[in-house]
Formats: C-alpha cells, sequence, structure tokens
C-alpha cells in the first residue's frame, strides 16, 4: 500500500526538532513526488482507454467520425 503523502507532508511540518526538519521535508518531498507521478502515468491511461473506446465505437457503429 502506497504512503500516505498527507501524513507525511503533515508529520514533516509539525517537525519541531531542527535536526529532523531537514530528513522529513525531504522524505515529504520524494513522497509527493512519487504521487504525483502516479497521477500523470494514471492519467495518461485514462486518456488512452477513453480514446480506445471512442476509436472502438466509431469502428462498430459504422459511422465515420
Amino acid at each position: 500500500m502506497p504512503i500516505d503523502w498527507k501524513n507525511v507532508y503533515t508529520a514533516a511540518l509539525a517537525e519541531s526538532d531542527p535536526s529532523k526538519a531537514l530528513s522529513a521535508c525531504s522524505h515529504a518531498r520524494e513522497v509527493i513526488n512519487d504521487r504525483a507521478l502516479e497521477i500523470v502515468t494514471e492519467t495518461k491511461e485514462l486518456e488512452e482507454a477513453l480514446r480506445q473506446l471512442f476509436i472502438h465505437q466509431v469502428e462498430k457503429s459504422g459511422i465515420a467520425p
């Protein structure tokens, strides 16, 4: 199960110990970037699925777009 970026982000913002804050912020940044990449990848997959459905529908209907 992926790490919940919101929890990591909130924990980093709440870290008051300067010796731990840099590491916590770096970790939060990494987790947030990983999640953003997942979203981009999934969006591309969804767009491709919609495109394929449109093509299939056009082909089966016999009507040219």
